[in-house]
Order: structure tokens, then C-alpha cells, then sequence
């Protein structure tokens, strides 16, 4: 039991760690009801609803028409797949010395954006290809997948590794 109780105080430890900005990446203003649409569609393993904190769902017809300024915020320990759009009070009351950061984002931006035009290439507010993978760290395997070997006797196949071969592939045609 003595192993469980420790791995509980390394889980509180990783909750409590603090979160670090690496930069404001963009601002933009819109009003309460659009950033709601908006934000809706931005979800990840870390990023629920926009958003690296959770948020009370608020649905006022009147406050929805009230303009929010929101901040584009690449966090120092996730990929740019983990981006968010937070107000400056909630980076302000959740992350230490965010105040410097906005200081260097409104010396370094120009019309709201970090990246000049030739640095977001066809990105919004940056290079699209920060998002693709270029290299895997880690696989864990589920328990009840087997990851497809070459021995001819084991059970799983390319596809229960999540490998999808086209048939002009099996075949030795198109090679």
C-alpha cells in the first residue's frame, strides 16, 4: 500500500505544477457570443472549450453582445496542437508573471499578431507545419491491442496496430 500512497503525492505534484506561457502568439476581440462558437470547436487532451481552465457555460443574450479581448497563448510545455484563447484576467489570476508577457507580445506585435505574414506562411496566426508530427517519443499500447509483429502465428494484423495498407500495397504492385 505504501506504493499507492506515493503515487498519489506524485499526481497532486503534477497537478499543482504551474503553468508557464512560452508566448502570446495573438490577440482578438469579439464579442462574448461569437467567442463561445468560437472556442466550442477547439478541443484537445489539454484544451477543453478554448481553454486551458474550465469554463462556466453562460448563456446571457445581453452578455453575449459585450465585445472580450482573448489572447492566443502558446504554453511552454504543450505543442502548438495545444494552443488557447484566454482573457488577460484569467492568464493574469492562473499564471505567474503574466504581466510580462503581455508587455513583450504589444512590443513585439504588430496588428495584433506575433508572426509577420511570411513567418505564418498560410497560417492564421502561425506556420501551420508547428503542428505537424515529425517524430513519435512515445507509444503506449492499449491492453487489448497487439502491436502487429512478423511472427506469422500471432493474431494481430497491420490494421490492430492502426496501420491501413492499400491493396495495390499487399499485392507488390504500385511499389
Amino acid at each position: 500500500n505504501e506504493r499507492a500512497s506515493g503515487e498519489s503525492e506524485v499526481d497532486s505534484e503534477e497537478e499543482q505544477e504551474p503553468l508557464k506561457i512560452q508566448r502570446i502568439i495573438a490577440t482578438r476581440t469579439e464579442r462574448k457570443g461569437k467567442w463561445r462558437e468560437i472556442c466550442a470547436k477547439i478541443n484537445t487532451t489539454e484544451i477543453d472549450s478554448g481553454s486551458r481552465w474550465f469554463q462556466k457555460p453562460v448563456v446571457d443574450p445581453e452578455a453575449d453582445q459585450t465585445f472580450e479581448e482573448r489572447f492566443l497563448i502558446k504554453w511552454a510545455d504543450l505543442s502548438y496542437l495545444h494552443c488557447s484563447w484566454e482573457t488577460r484576467k484569467d492568464l493574469i489570476d492562473q499564471v505567474e508573471g503574466a504581466q510580462a508577457y503581455f508587455s513583450t507580445f504589444f512590443r513585439k506585435s504588430q496588428d495584433g499578431y506575433l508572426f509577420s505574414p511570411d513567418e505564418r506562411d498560410d497560417g492564421d496566426y502561425f506556420d501551420p507545419a508547428f503542428t505537424q508530427i515529425h517524430r513519435i517519443l512515445e507509444v503506449e499500447w492499449n491492453g487489448d491491442v497487439k502491436p502487429w509483429s512478423a511472427d506469422k502465428e500471432a493474431s494481430a494484423t497491420p490494421e490492430d496496430a492502426g496501420i491501413v495498407m492499400d491493396k495495390k500495397d499487399e499485392d507488390g504492385t504500385g511499389r
